[in-house]
């Protein structure tokens, strides 16, 4: 189980809060879709969940 549980704010310093309640697996989830629809995709990339 994650520190500060599975629902917003969940104190992640490198993920800003969402909406109180958000569910953190489909914010971390739409980060990801965010990251890789605004890349270069001329380049290649990592995504790594961790």
């Amino acid at each position: 189980m994650p520190r500060n549980g599975y629902f917003s704010p969940c104190g992640m310093a490198n993920l800003p809060h969402g909406e109180a309640g958000e569910y953190r697996t489909d914010r971390l989830t739409g980060e990801a879709i965010r990251l890789i629809d605004a890349r270069d995709s001329s380049r290649p990339f990592f995504l790594n969940p961790a």
